[in-house]
């Protein structure tokens, strides 16, 4: 495999994080590249990155679950279904309120991970939504938001939220929660 960059490089400060989930080095408006800061995550995904690198829970540590991404955001949507994959998650990705509303009867998830954000039903709508239905007692809903203050925790445990992850999400903060055998009910983050 070759690995190839045509980027500006790397600050010097930088070095310790690159291999580090949704890491990039520089972002602004000015500098919009796009991506996502997971290339190479997913790249050093088997290689030996020494004694500082991270463990992952992994696959046999987790339970399979049925995990429903909803993001409006194709690309974040996509590659947090994709990095659930690789951690042994059956994920799905939707980009919108009413078609995940429409896939829950067929995809049956454990768990919702949702976008606040979205335009048209956002997170709240949905998630209240969810709550209303008899089918989905035992689902639990985390929010997947940039949205990370008092009140942006308050508004999603009213809509009936268990918890609230801020974006970029920490890899191990998803791991705990997919770990967790909780009922909904509970609002953390």
């Amino acid at each position: 495999m070759t690995v190839e960059d045509n980027g500006t490089g790397i600050p010097h400060d930088m070095l310790t994080r690159i291999f580090d989930l949704f890491t990039q080095a520089e972002r602004s408006y000015q500098r919009a590249q796009g991506g996502l800061g997971i290339g190479l995550t997913l790249a050093a995904a088997d290689a030996d990155a020494g004694p500082t690198a991270r463990t992952p829970v992994g696959p046999r540590a987790l339970k399979r679950q049925r995990v429903l991404v909803v993001d409006d955001n194709v690309d974040a949507a996509d590659s947090l279904r994709l990095l659930l994959d690789m951690i042994g998650m059956d994920a799905l990705a939707v980009h919108d309120g009413p078609t995940a509303l429409a896939e829950i009867a067929s995809f049956a998830p454990d768990l919702i991970l949702l976008d606040i954000g979205m335009p048209g039903m956002d997170g709240h709508e949905f998630a209240r939504h969810v709550r209303s239905r008899p089918d989905t007692d035992r689902v639990r809903l985390v929010a997947v938001s940039g949205w990370g203050q008092e009140e942006d925790f308050r508004r999603s445990r009213e809509a009936g939220v268990d918890h609230h992850l801020v974006k970029p999400v920490d890899l191990d903060a998803l791991e705990r929660l997919l770990a967790e055998d909780v009922a909904p009910g509970r609002t953390t983050r």
